[in-house]
């Protein structure tokens, strides 16, 4: 018997189990993983069709908000262009520019734009602005029958450097200001010409859509630096400064949207309008492109703060910021440069 069982043993192989277990079958599996995808799939295209409803009142007031993409361009100076110009702990900011930082100063109205920062965060701002100029010059080169040249954007920052403010002091002799403008041209001369540039920290360039008004054109087609485009002026002005005050950061503003006025009084805007050299929009891609092939930061106005939906809240007349547009514009520089606000 015990030879019998050892046969049986030996028939049994090694590790079997008397009885068949539980074996998964891997089609069931896929199948019913197919089935189960199928029928997922089969609810969310029903669902889909089906759609949800929508909460939009075509009766409800038209929104001014929309999504929009800045093209703003932030740079910071690197550490050797600041090595002999120690931090004192105070914002000195250094404004150029025209209307859009002389506007504001009348009793109905909440101050100017660097007057509002001021007020805002405590900074020193010296607002250096003359109504009616332009980033660009009517000539290529200095001549006396253009004494408003000596005002525009390159001649100011080039006597800035040099220290030497003569030229516009002989142009204002011959210049012919209405009464707002006259009292201003002589006091941002003044300013200019007796404050420490080595105290001022940012250099804020801003100057509204006048330059487009004025047909200059933006970039010459030669390709050159010509201070008689707004481009080449701009380009101009920033290499003067880098030169002479690299500690000094350089921020430019862009134009905001704006209008001009139609033969027959009508306003329309300058986002399609063409006087041959392109549209406003066509301005800020190419002063764009000169902050950037120049290191220096730029504030897109015109997609980041006023637009075409919204100028309606924030212009008195085609250009003219009201006292929210001010506002609206003097807050979006605090923030860009990351100044404290007062409690």
């Amino acid at each position: 018997m015990n030879n019998e069982n050892e046969r049986n043993h030996e028939q049994t192989p090694e590790g079997s189990r008397e009885k068949k277990g539980f074996r998964l079958n891997i089609h069931l599996v896929l199948l019913a993983v197919i089935i189960l995808m199928m029928a997922v799939a089969g609810y969310r295209l029903l669902r889909w069709n089906k759609g949800h409803d929508s909460d939009y009142d075509p009766d409800a007031p038209q929104t001014t908000e929309f999504d929009t993409e800045p093209l703003d361009v932030y740079f910071v100076l690197t550490p050797d262009k600041l090595k002999d110009h120690p931090a004192d702990g105070i914002d000195t900011i250094l404004f150029l520019g025209n209307n859009v930082l002389t506007d504001g100063f009348f009793p109905d109205e909440n101050g100017t734009i660097p007057s509002l920062i001021a007020e805002k965060t405590g900074a020193v701002v010296y607002n250096c602005g003359f109504p009616h100029s332009m980033t660009a010059c009517d000539s290529k080169t200095y001549i006396s029958t253009c004494p408003q040249d000596a005002f525009r954007l390159y001649y100011i920052t080039d006597s800035l450097c040099k220290g030497d403010f003569s030229l516009q002091e002989e142009a204002l002799k011959d210049l012919e200001l209405d009464g707002d403008s006259a009292p201003i041209y002589p006091e941002s001369l003044n300013l200019l010409s007796t404050l420490d540039i080595n105290t001022v920290d940012t250099l804020v360039i801003f100057y509204d859509a006048r330059d487009m008004l004025n047909y200059r054109p933006i970039e010459d087609p030669d390709g050159e630096n010509s201070i008689a485009t707004v481009c080449g002026a701009l380009a101009s002005s920033i290499e003067r400064i880098q030169e002479t005050y690299p500690f000094l950061r350089i921020v430019i503003m862009s134009p905001y949207h704006a209008y001009f006025k139609n033969n027959a009084g009508y306003y329309e805007s300058l986002d399609n309008h063409n006087y041959g050299t392109g549209t406003l929009p066509n301005y800020l891609y190419s002063m764009t492109e000169v902050a950037q092939n120049y290191d220096v930061s730029l504030v897109d106005n015109y997609y980041g703060t006023i637009n075409e939906l919204s100028e309606t809240k924030y212009l008195e007349d085609n250009i003219k910021l009201n006292n929210e547009g001010r506002e609206l514009v003097a807050d979006r520089l605090i923030r860009f440069l990351r100044l404290s606000v007062k409690p």
